[in-house]
């Protein structure tokens, strides 16, 4: 018995000396055999920080890449966000050298990758296909670069191909999230649907994938009131929600959006009415509109326990156009998001992501980017620096191999 016993605690001690945590991108030894490494982090999430919000940004990649950001920050974020393409492509389902590529630039700037893999038809991703993506995720994970996943984001929207498509949506989450976690903890599943706050969309030319084509076994999970469509009466969260064992972190898609000229500053309250459903007829929403289901903070961080990420963020300034300055417009997001007291009463927000680009769209050219031109990011630092103690730089974390994520003052 003595030798019996003697085992198992060498067995537990080695468990427990691989939990050391390291410094965020240092290569990880993932055992699947070692039970530290497959354990779950106690309490908190796969790479959820025991509080204090991760501060993250969605570059452009060309030219602009995170080290670039951060030289222009004067820190390093802890979450850099990139977009890939998940395609029905046994040998080659994901841009393997592209995506090797983004990793090593968030390992030599430090921090996190969020990685956006969006299924090019997600009814088509084999088992195969999977086993494949989620090896390399491994891969990536024991070389220094841990991995929040938001797959299929945004399902509830017309936009994408498995949009309204809960039926195909949900047990493609599954199998990822399933298959993720058999092979690495350093890799988290994020849950990310479009801000519900005007559900249903409004389709445009192009959109593939709309409620009204949706077959009726799909029509009958959307149509959470029961009068026989998709209307502002209905849920649009809940029918896509994968479930909570699947699910790691929930988070949204929420901008501060301009679509017509001249620009102007946010509503003051704009970014609390929109993530907790509240006041939405001002801004345009349907007069049926069901504010109880659109709180997405109160149903899905704090009802299921879920730290939440604002997954892509950002207010978008119309340039060349006449109206607020873009200071201004830019300022009046941040004040709002990133607040001492905006923060205090929403602990489970714990990580935000600025989509640090310009694009175009529709008749308007919109930059998000805050930290581009020099009186947006002097503003901006200093804003930062006021509510510094509330926030997570990459300098300050630390992983282990279980999944957790170690923060230090």
């Amino acid at each position: 018995m003595a030798v019996l016993s003697l085992r198992v605690y060498t067995k537990h001690k080695d468990a427990m000396d691989e939990r050391a945590k390291q410094p965020i991108n240092t290569p990880i030894a993932i055992d699947p055999a070692n039970l530290g490494c497959q354990s779950q982090p106690g309490s908190l999430a796969r790479l959820e920080p025991a509080q204090g919000v991760l501060v993250g940004y969605s570059p452009n990649w060309n030219p602009d890449v995170p080290t670039t950001v951060n030289q222009r920050l004067g820190k390093r974020a802890a979450v850099f966000n990139t977009f890939m393409r998940l395609v029905n492509d046994p040998v080659n389902p994901v841009d393997q050298n592209m995506l090797d590529w983004h990793a090593q630039e968030v390992i030599n700037a430090g921090g996190i990758m969020a990685l956006t893999l969006e299924p090019i038809d997600m009814k088509g991703v084999t088992d195969a296909i999977i086993d494949k993506v989620t090896d390399h995720f491994r891969r990536l994970n024991a070389g220094g670069c841990p991995i929040i996943l938001r797959y299929g984001h945004e399902m509830n929207g017309e936009w994408t191909n498995y949009g309204y498509r809960p039926n195909t949506f949900i047990p493609g989450f599954q199998k990822m999230a399933t298959a993720v976690r058999a092979k690495t903890n350093l890799t988290a599943m994020l849950w990310s649907p479009n801000v519900g706050a005007m559900y249903p969309f409004t389709a445009t030319a192009g959109d593939g994938s709309t409620w009204q084509t949706a077959d009726a076994a799909n029509l009958a999970l959307l149509d959470t009131n029961g009068n026989g469509i998709v209307d502002a009466g209905d849920d649009p969260y809940l029918p896509y929600y994968p479930g909570d064992e699947f699910v790691d972190w929930v988070g949204l898609s929420l901008y501060y959006y301009q679509d017509t000229a001249p620009n102007a500053v946010p509503q003051a309250t704009f970014f609390d009415d929109y993530l907790e459903g509240r006041n939405l007829v001002a801004y345009g929403a349907d007069a049926s509109v069901n504010l109880a289901l659109r709180n997405f903070y109160q149903r899905f961080a704090v009802e299921k326990n879920k730290p939440m990420a604002l997954s892509e963020s950002g207010a978008g300034y119309l340039m060349n156009q006449a109206g607020a300055t873009e200071l201004a417009v830019k300022q009046g997001w941040w004040e709002q998001t990133l607040n001492t007291a905006t923060l205090a009463r929403l602990p489970q927000l714990k990580l935000i992501i600025n989509f640090e680009e310009q694009k175009n769209e529709a008749a308007y050219v919109k930059n998000w980017a805050v930290t581009t031109k020099p009186d947006v990011l002097a503003a901006y630092n200093a804003h930062l620096s006021q509510v510094d103690s509330s926030l997570l730089w990459a300098n300050k974390l630390g992983v282990s191999c279980d999944g957790s994520l170690k923060t230090n003052a």
